[in-house]
């Protein structure tokens, strides 16, 4: 019953991530009305994250990082927002109780349950909801077409789609056992980790759920970032479509996730430059700061020319308003160009570039969740490393291999760690579809890519593995603890 647990884990994540940046972030940072929804939202959630990864490096470098820690740190935030708008004059607290005990008895005795009704009522009658409804009927098709996208492969899959999912969760398991806190990446295990920590919920479901969702609300920054500059909400709507549908790499990686603050930041300046918001300003800065700890990288050459074709449109619709208003190219000609390359080319789920068997990510997680932390040891390929630090002993399955192999059949010989799991690949595992003809000496020689990619080197280890196993299962007690036709994991516990 995989599927009602994960979707209740997904839940679980979505929802905690909420309450912080976006329940959270409204109540330590408040504004005044008349600015963009979506502008007020994504600057919330840079302050806030900002001072997410600033917290969770200082307290993991001061080794307390927790959910205490952590909860105290936004209830501080909280408290100190509040105390800077009211004061702590205990006859100001007392007035203000009694001005809401009040109000919540007028709300009462006036039915104010109706209010919110009456008033979209009013709002969905009027001439701006006219305007806006066919940009926002557009916008929530794209949404769910980009959600479809993004969350389908994590929902089949707990193994990761992209290496760089990996190296996110080795940083938020370090970052939650108080090691190696500064060392890059920062920001999304800085997230990630805040997420694992507060919800008591494993790193690995965390990164499972949490990075597609990430990089929806990115897609969307940039479709905002466009829409802001170009005065267009067609313009922007266009751009989500495409970064969405069409960019087949992840967001959450440091360089990518770096391209989004950058557009963040210049849709606050922009937003600055058109209404002379100070806040913008202050938005812009948080931005330009999370960029500059995010390792920024050269755009994809899909991502640049998304954002090309953005911009050109972006000009054409701008030009054709100001010559000729009374046609509406502004609405038309991106949702006509939506339509005509969703037929052309309909958007294809993105094709994950997986690194191991789905099975070898769930007996990790099984094992983690099974035995005491620390009371056990596994030798497996590189991917359990960091599925498993901070839990358990890790050993590479090509050391493991050449240390213990000339032993194994000795019944005098016993395996060092009193629980060990062994993972042996009947079928090794294909990391490329057909493998390149030419690859550079660095690459050859790095052990990783001998042992764990390039097919003969990894047929040859798990081969070696096997037979380790079984000469060690001819003297001594063991177990398989699991097998199928791609895995067998052997317990050698004793």
């Amino acid at each position: 019953m995989r599927w009602p647990n994960d979707a209740w884990t997904a839940c679980e994540v979505w929802l905690l991530t909420a309450a912080i940046f976006y329940g959270v972030a409204k109540a330590v940072f408040p504004e005044e009305p008349g600015r963009n929804s979506l502008l007020r939202f994504f600057g919330r959630f840079v302050k806030l994250l900002l001072l997410t990864v600033i917290a969770v490096l200082i307290l993991a470098s001061l080794r307390v990082l927790n959910a205490l820690t952590l909860g105290s740190f936004y209830g501080l935030l909280v408290a100190a927002s509040w105390l800077r708008r009211h004061g702590i004059s205990p006859s100001v607290i007392r007035e203000r109780f009694l001005a809401r005990v009040a109000r919540i008895e007028q709300w009462y005795t006036r039915n104010g349950w109706k209010e919110p009704i009456l008033f979209h009522k009013r709002w969905v009658l009027s001439p701006r909801a006219a305007r806006l409804f066919p940009v926002m009927g557009a916008a929530a098709v794209v949404l769910l077409l980009v959600a479809q996208v993004h969350l389908r492969w994590p929902f089949d899959n707990l193994r990761f789609a992209y290496p760089e999912a990996y190296t996110n969760l080795l940083r938020v398991r370090q970052l939650l056992h108080d090691t190696s806190a500064f060392n890059q990446p920062l920001v999304v295990p800085s997230l990630l980790s805040t997420i694992a920590s507060l919800g008591a919920i494993d790193a690995m479901q965390v990164t499972r759920f949490l990075s597609p969702l990430i990089d929806i609300l990115l897609t969307l920054a940039g479709g905002v970032a466009t829409a802001v500059v170009f005065r267009s909400n067609w313009v922007g709507v266009f751009t989500f479509f495409l970064l969405g549908c069409y960019v087949h790499q992840s967001f959450v990686g440091e360089g990518l996730i770096g391209t989004s603050f950058l557009l963040l930041g210049i849709a606050f300046l922009a937003d600055y430059g058109y209404n002379a918001r100070r806040v913008s300003l202050q938005d812009a800065l948080c931005a330009f700061v999370l960029l500059t700890i995010s390792s920024p990288k050269v755009f994809p050459r899909e991502l640049a020319l998304i954002l090309l074709l953005s911009s050109i449109l972006g000009f054409a619709s701008w030009l054709a308003y100001r010559l000729a208003p009374q046609y509406h190219v502004e609405s038309w000609l991106p949702l006509f160009l939506m339509i005509g390359i969703f037929s052309c080319f309909p958007p294809a789920f993105p094709r994950p570039h997986f690194l191991e068997y789905e099975a070898a990510a769930r007996q990790s997680l099984r094992i983690a969740e099974t035995y005491p932390a620390q009371h056990w040891a596994i030798a497996a390929p590189v991917e359990q490393f960091s599925e498993t630090f901070g839990m358990g002993q890790y050993e590479d399955l090509d050391e493991f291999v050449r240390q213990y192999q000339d032993r194994a059949g000795d019944a005098s010989f016993q395996f060092p760690d009193k629980t060990l799991f062994i993972f042996v690949e009947k079928r090794p595992f294909e990391y490329f579809a057909t493998e390149p003809t030419a690859v550079s000496f660095s690459i050859l020689t790095d052990p990783t890519y001998r042992n764990y990619r390039s097919p003969a080197g990894r047929s040859s280890l798990e081969l070696s593995a096997r037979k380790l196993c079984e000469a060690y299962r001819e003297t001594h007690a063991s177990r398989v603890f699991y097998e199928d036709e791609n895995l067998t994991v052997y317990d050698f516990s004793r």
